[in-house]
């Protein structure tokens, strides 16, 4: 499907979006505005990354925008983001995507009302904009699961089972910012071929305040999981301790009844009358000198 807008000012701009175009509308696209075949072929191919090239008289740009329906556990670029693919001159702008979404929406929306005063370089730079905009609510919304996490592993009693968690966090985070690294292409290459648009300095902030929102997000993850397996380590060691204390307290006492459960027939012990409450004393003394040594070493 193809969407045109037309925005007729001092050069007639043609802006046209294209959605799961069919290879006969590609054929069509290539051979009426002059589109790289090659290029238009590439745009449908779900593995391509963000990136930036100059051919035959156009730029040729993608995007991979964050997908609000990306499954709480996608891990991968395909899975957490769509692309859109963008040819980018003078007076032609066209998009290329596989469905609709909320961005050229809301691109739309922005530019209702000013189509005679638009020119490409300004749509170019909303398309980059708007695109780095969608990783601000996944950002937000990993920093706030973060500190609920942090408060379950330092307040609650057992440790909770946030592992899972945690991976899931620390892997979105390092495929945002392995995203946000290819932009830097775009933005530089970009600031080339529009020197004269001052807003692509806004837009630039924004790419660095969200590559240090993202690395930000990765370190407290990996911190955290470094603070979870630090006290898994130390409960451990407390149970480890318990368990300790136990045998110390009951191996004498199991040596003692190991002794006189031997059935010897000469044993002169068990022809004393006191022979069991004798018994009982020797392990009482011992369980108490155990007890009070443990004290004095601070170990219970």
């Amino acid at each position: 499907m193809v969407n045109s807008h037309c925005c007729k000012n001092k050069i007639e701009l043609e802006w046209l979006e294209v959605i799961d175009p069919t290879p006969t509308e590609l054929e069509y696209l290539a051979a009426q505005y002059g589109l790289p075949a090659n290029s238009l072929k590439d745009c449908l191919e779900p593995n391509h990354l963000p990136k930036f090239e100059e051919i035959e008289g156009f730029n040729f740009i993608i995007f991979r925008v964050y997908d609000v329906y990306a499954s709480k556990n996608a891990t991968t670029v395909q899975q957490l983001t769509r692309k859109i693919a963008l040819f980018h001159s003078p007076d032609q702008i066209v998009t290329v995507q596989r469905a609709e979404m909320p961005l050229t929406q809301a691109l739309k929306e922005g530019f209702a009302g000013r189509e005679k005063h638009l020119f490409a370089e300004e749509i170019l730079i909303k398309y980059i904009e708007y695109s780095l905009q969608s990783y601000e609510t996944p950002a937000n919304l990993l920093i706030e699961e973060l500190n609920q996490i942090e408060g379950k592993i330092f307040f609650e009693k057992k440790i909770p089972r946030i592992l899972g968690d945690l991976y899931f966090i620390k892997k979105k985070a390092d495929v945002m910012s392995r995203l946000l690294i290819l932009y830097k292409d775009i933005l530089t290459s970009s600031g080339r071929h529009l020197p004269k648009h001052t807003y692509l300095r806004d837009v630039i902030d924004l790419h660095i305040r969200l590559e240090n929102i993202y690395k930000t997000i990765q370190e407290n993850a990996s911190h955290l999981i470094n603070v979870y397996f630090s006290l898994a380590s130390q409960r451990t060691n407390e149970i480890m301790q318990v368990l300790t204390l136990f045998s110390a307290f009951f191996l004498p006492l199991t040596f003692i009844a190991g002794v006189y459960g031997m059935n010897f027939e000469i044993m002169p012990e068990l022809k004393w009358k006191a022979g069991y409450f004798y018994t009982w004393s020797l392990m009482l003394i011992v369980a108490l000198g155990i007890y009070a040594w443990f004290k004095r070493k601070g170990w219970i």
